[in-house]
């Protein structure tokens, strides 16, 4: 979404939530958040799914939950598979700054 589109929609939001009953709104930023997640959550993969590493850097989620930043090619994927639990590319968890 562009910047004119989020202030856009955030004021069609404000001029409906003046109008709804405090549900309707609950509803409504509940769905937010659950949306965010969803998109956050999207960009990662299972360890299964073996990166093109083409496209560097990635992170890797470790079993114990720290997160970790490679920039070149591991030389056993395998191995790694062993030890993390998913992955992103980096490019992938950036803000798209188009306007």
């Amino acid at each position: 979404m562009k910047r004119e589109d989020i202030e856009k929609a955030a004021a069609i939001y404000t001029a409906q939530a003046e109008d709804s009953d405090y549900a309707e709104v609950r509803d409504v930023k509940q769905a937010f958040v659950s949306g965010a997640k969803w998109r956050i959550n999207s960009v990662w993969h299972n360890m299964e799914e073996k990166p093109n590493f083409k496209i560097l850097p990635i992170l890797l989620k470790h079993k114990s939950g720290t997160i970790h930043f490679i920039d070149e090619t591991p030389a056993h994927w395998e191995y790694m598979m062993k030890y993390y639990v998913r992955w992103a590319y980096i490019e992938d968890l950036l803000p798209n700054t188009e306007e």
